[in-house]
């Protein structure tokens, strides 16, 4: 368990290393990434995440009959 701890911790430290190293070399480019890129990609995987569950179940409770 400690071991897998510890790799985990040691992938951790190595992301934050790279991703500092990035955003020292291009700070414009890390700005968008940060601040429009990855909200954008949350928001798009929680609305899919989101349909994924409730579609299937509107469908069955036939509340989209009117719309098909």
């Amino acid at each position: 368990m400690a071991g897998i701890r510890r790799v985990i911790h040691q992938c951790g430290s190595r992301f934050d290393r790279y991703a500092a190293a990035f955003t020292a070399r291009h700070p414009r480019i890390a700005f968008v990434i940060m601040f429009i890129a990855v909200p954008m990609f949350i928001l798009t995987v929680v609305v899919g995440c989101t349909s994924a569950v409730v579609l299937p179940l509107a469908w069955l409770m036939g509340w989209l009959m009117g719309w098909l």
